[in-house]
């Protein structure tokens, strides 16, 4: 196979754009931040540029420079999506960041992962031996602990798949990926809640190892309704412990109703009143009442910090570790 002929990028635009992967998202996250178009001006510059391209996004670099059209790219490590109402079809981004990401994370994190996953509450009754509060730091710690990164994705394709939360296992390691653009630590707690559950309850085995969440709010299948099932027992212990009131009035008299519950079950008081919203579909008044919880909220950073102090970042290469800051937005922190 003779090389693309021209040293013009377009051609490797082009091909990946039907795919969900935009321009910018090559230019800006995909390329590293010494790159210029000066590079393009001659044959090994257009190579090198495109096969960083490729590397990022875990494809080979023959099937990238291939101008045949339709050209399937194929992610180095496989990551098999479950068929779902999520639509990954035709989509690279999902596939590539799990297949990259997979790598990175096998050299910079080495806890293995207990694979003995109990049920919602035993694992609550674990997190409570040595926490006091059921909240976003304390359930990401325990995550951590047993062996499942938690990893977030700022950088997504602006014409590619959208997700809240991701969970994928490589050789038999879970990891989550969350990448909502939410800052509300409410909602990071459920979703993270509802990703462990898919881990717990076996939804990775079998034919697929990856389950992408485009909407945490979807319960459209029975194993979003089970990892759902899953995220309230582990919150709250037991489904009866949701409280039957409604969130009616205004957020200020929800807060009032809210705080001495989430006291007693010992579980973010947002998060409660989220999980009363996805019960009733009340989330207008359940987001402005999380807003007064928690008025100052910086989910992501919480996140992003608790990855610094797990990840070996110094065990990549400078190159693997630079990309990884820009997708994940620790360069800006």
């Amino acid at each position: 196979m003779e090389p693309i002929a021209t040293y013009n990028l377009e051609t490797i635009y082009a091909k990946l754009k039907p795919l969900g992967i935009d321009k910018r998202f090559i230019r800006d996250v995909l390329l590293p931040d010494w790159w210029s178009d000066e590079i393009l001006s001659s044959k090994a510059g257009f190579l090198q540029t495109v096969s960083i391209i490729a590397k990022n996004l875990s494809v080979k670099l023959s099937d990238l420079l291939d101008p045949v059209e339709g050209r399937l790219l194929q992610p180095s490590v496989t990551v098999r999506f479950k068929s779902r109402s999520d639509e990954v079809s035709g989509q690279l981004f999902p596939y590539a960041v799990a297949s990259k990401l997979s790598k990175l994370l096998t050299a910079s994190y080495n806890t293995p992962f207990n694979s003995v996953l109990d049920s919602a509450p035993e694992l609550r009754r674990k997190l409570f031996e040595s926490r006091s509060l059921l909240n976003l730091e304390n359930l990401i710690d325990f995550l951590w602990s047993l062996g499942v990164p938690v990893i977030y994705v700022s950088e997504i394709p602006a014409t590619g798949q959208k997700f809240d939360g991701m969970t994928f296992r490589i050789s038999n390691n879970p990891n989550i990926v969350v990448s909502s653009k939410r800052t509300q630590d409410a909602w990071y707690l459920f979703i993270l809640a509802h990703e462990l559950g898919h881990i717990a309850l076996g939804h990775l085995n079998g034919d697929g190892n990856g389950i992408i969440d485009s909407n945490i709010e979807a319960n459209n299948n029975d194993e979003e309704q089970k990892a759902n099932d899953f995220a309230i027992r582990l919150l709250l212990e037991d489904p009866n412990n949701l409280p039957s009131f409604k969130l009616n009035g205004s957020p200020y008299d929800v807060v009032n109703k809210i705080f001495p519950l989430a006291k007693k079950l010992k579980v973010d008081a947002g998060s409660l009143a989220l999980m009363i919203a996805y019960r009733d579909n009340s989330f207008a008044v359940a987001s402005k009442a999380i807003n007064i919880i928690n008025p100052q909220p910086n989910a992501p950073k919480l996140i992003k910090m608790k990855m610094k102090e797990h990840l070996k970042l110094d065990k990549l290469t400078e190159e693997d570790r630079e990309f990884f800051e820009r997708i994940t937005g620790l360069n800006g922190d």
